[in-house]
C-alpha cells in the first residue's frame, strides 16, 4: 500500500473500484482488471487506504461487461457509500 502513500492527494479526482480476474500462467499469477465481478474484500481494503488519504473523493464502481442485477449493483454503491461515511 507504500504506492498509495506516494500519490499526489492534489492529482485524485474520483476513485473507480471493480471487480478483477485472477489468471495462472507459467511464470505466476497475475490479477487482470475485467470489471465483470463484485468488489473483493482486499479492494475494498486499498479503497478505504485510499479515502484515508485523499479524503471524501467521487467513487465510481466499475462494471463493464456481464452485468448483474439493479440490486447488485446498488450493493456494491452502498459498500462504497458506507466506507466515504465511516473513513
Amino acid at each position: 500500500m507504500k504506492f498509495i502513500e506516494i500519490i499526489d492527494p492534489d492529482l485524485v479526482a474520483e476513485i473507480h473500484p471493480a471487480g478483477h480476474t485472477d489468471r495462472q500462467f507459467p511464470e505466476g499469477e497475475i490479477r487482470i482488471d475485467t470489471h465483470d465481478q463484485r468488489v473483493c474484500d482486499e479492494v475494498w481494503n486499498l479503497y478505504r487506504v485510499a479515502i484515508r488519504r485523499f479524503g471524501k473523493t467521487p467513487t465510481l464502481i466499475e462494471w463493464d461487461k456481464d452485468l448483474p442485477s439493479l440490486s447488485t449493483l446498488l450493493d456494491e454503491a452502498q459498500i462504497a457509500r458506507n466506507f466515504l461515511i465511516n473513513c
